[in-house]
């Protein structure tokens, strides 16, 4: 519960104090930035239902992590292309993010380096990475 109520409360002078590490982000280090309020809503939403729901178990928030990283895998780069906005074409429309940057838009970080995420995260991006190159 108290990890659901710090994403979904965040003030929002802390959220503009966010942000991903510009040495590591192929974005240029502005993805937090340059995302829109509205975004940053729709995604935590997604996870954590805010704010009239119950927050999700461990186990909800496994399978939703399973498959944001299995959808946001390239398989034929080998990378994964995190998206945030709303539709193409659409003011502060779709466009791919840091890993980093993703975390914290989805709530699930404060830090800057998408390395310091969580057991969790980690865990099932290395599964996912594993398991496409089991397959070749």
């Amino acid at each position: 519960m108290e990890i659901k109520q710090a994403a979904c409360r965040l003030p929002l002078e802390e959220f503009l104090e966010l942000q991903c590490n510009a040495n590591t982000c192929p974005y240029g280090g502005s993805c937090v930035e340059d995302t829109t309020i509205k975004s940053c809503k729709i995604l935590r939403e997604k996870i954590w239902g805010c704010f009239n729901a119950e927050p999700p178990t461990s186990l909800q928030r496994k399978k939703f992590i399973e498959s944001i990283l299995d959808a946001s895998y390239v398989r034929s780069t080998g990378k994964f292309e995190f998206i945030a906005g709303g539709s193409f074409g659409e003011s502060g429309g779709v466009r791919l993010v840091c890993e980093a940057a993703y975390l914290i838009l989805l709530g699930l970080s404060k830090e800057r380096n998408a390395s310091q995420c969580s057991y969790q995260w980690r865990n099932t991006r290395n599964k996912i990475i594993g398991n496409v190159k089991n397959t070749k």
